[in-house]
């Protein structure tokens, strides 16, 4: 027990838990948005949609603009 409280003391133990909820926090959040995205057929297209439009902005061949004006951009927007 004094080791744990020195460790907390000393930042160890608390930077070990922060990670160890960081990596559980997003573990669930992946289950989770696959299991919407396995259901939802729209937002699995939308996602595609916006997956292929980031694509083509990181190989220069749109620009932001292009992205910003999209269809699948208004969805993220409004919805």
């Amino acid at each position: 027990m004094e080791n744990a409280v020195l460790h907390i003391l000393t930042g160890k133990a608390v930077q070990h838990a922060f990670c160890g909820h960081l990596l559980l926090d997003q573990c669930l959040t992946d289950q989770i948005v696959s299991k919407i995205i396995k259901t939802n057929q729209d937002l699995r297209d939308l996602l595609r949609n916006l997956e292929q439009l980031f694509c083509q902005v990181e190989n220069g061949e749109i620009y932001v603009d292009i992205v910003l004006e999209s269809d699948s951009m208004g969805k993220t927007v409004h919805t």
